[in-house]
């Protein structure tokens, strides 16, 4: 009876541990269509790691969601679209997989595409 208790005991708390545990822990890749590579830790904000890596998104709020402008692709990899981004994109962007960076927390391989600064179509606006 105290075998079958203990063996009871350990299924319960290996059960507990594997229901508990964090979806995935450690370092995913992201990488950009011109052929860089960035690691990041999951569950980062992708804008604060294109930040970190030098990758110039344009920003006035500093990545809190409410200027829309850290607009970037995700060609692969992407979690669902929040809802506080889905008025920011029309019917088009969304299938073809823009994305706030801001709003965006890394969770897997991301292969993504960000815009050439040079071609700002945003350069008009205050």
């Amino acid at each position: 009876m105290l075998i079958l208790s203990l063996v009871i005991v350990l299924f319960a708390l290996v059960a507990a541990f594997w229901f508990f545990r964090p979806l995935r822990r450690g370092q995913v890749r992201i990488t950009l269509t011109d052929g860089r590579s960035i690691r990041a830790p999951v569950g980062s904000n992708l804008f604060q790691v294109l930040r970190d890596a030098g990758v110039d998104l344009p920003s006035t709020c500093g990545g809190q969601g409410s200027c829309a402008q850290c607009r970037c692709r995700i060609l692969r990899g992407a979690e669902r679209i929040t809802e506080q981004e889905r008025p920011y994109f029309s019917p088009e962007e969304l299938r073809s997989g823009v994305r706030l960076a801001c709003r965006v927390t890394v969770q897997r391989d991301l292969l993504i595409e960000v815009p050439d600064p040079t071609d700002r179509s945003d350069k008009g606006r205050s």
